[in-house]
C-alpha cells in the first residue's frame, strides 16, 4: 500500500480556468461601472456649487469601476480560487440588480428604485433576516436622499436612459 501511487486532486479552479475567471468577471463590472460614469457625465455634472443631475451616477460610476478593477487585480494574482459557476453568480446577481436599478430608475424614481433593489441585494446577495433587510433599507435609503437631495442640492435626473 506504500508503494500506490497518491492521485492529485483535481481542483475545479485548475480546470475551469480559476484565474480567467477571477479576473475577467470583475472586468466585466468594471466595463459597466464606466458606463454608468459616462452616463452620469452626459445627464451633465455641473459644478460643485451647482451640481447636475448627472454628479451622483458620475460618483457612483467611478467608485464601481474602481471597486471592480481591484477585484479584479485581486483575482489575477490572489491565491484564492472559485470555481467557475460560483465566481459568475454573485457578480451576475449584482450587475442584474444594477440593471434593475436603472431600469427602475427611469419608470418610477429614486425612492422606490432603491428600496426595491436594495431588499433584493439585501436578500440574494448578503443574506440578510428580513428584520435586518427593513432595516438597512430604510437607513441607506435615507441616507442617499438626505446626502443628494438636502446636503448637496442635486436634482434627481427624471431618467437614467433618457426616457424622461
Amino acid at each position: 500500500m506504500a508503494d500506490m501511487p497518491v492521485e492529485e486532486e483535481v481542483r475545479p479552479d485548475v480546470v475551469n480556468g480559476g484565474r480567467i475567471y477571477s479576473a475577467l468577471i470583475p472586468l466585466v463590472l468594471a466595463i459597466a461601472g464606466a458606463a454608468v460614469a459616462l452616463n452620469g457625465v452626459s445627464l451633465g455634472v455641473g459644478t460643485a456649487e451647482q451640481p447636475g443631475p448627472g454628479m451622483w451616477p458620475l460618483g457612483i460610476g467611478i467608485i464601481w469601476t474602481l471597486a471592480a478593477l481591484g477585484l479584479a487585480y485581486s483575482g489575477w494574482v490572489g491565491k484564492l480560487r472559485l470555481e467557475a459557476l460560483v465566481q459568475l453568480r454573485r457578480p451576475g446577481t449584482g450587475l442584474v440588480l444594477a440593471v434593475l436599478f436603472v431600469a427602475l430608475f427611469s419608470y418610477v424614481g429614486f425612492i422606490s428604485a432603491i428600496v426595491v433593489t436594495l431588499v433584493l441585494w439585501s436578500r440574494l446577495l448578503a443574506g440578510f433576516t428580513w428584520r435586518r433587510t427593513a432595516w438597512v433599507t430604510a437607513v441607506i435609503t435615507a441616507l442617499l436622499y438626505v446626502l443628494f437631495a438636502v446636503v448637496v442640492g442635486t436634482a434627481f435626473p427624471s431618467s437614467l436612459i433618457g426616457l424622461g
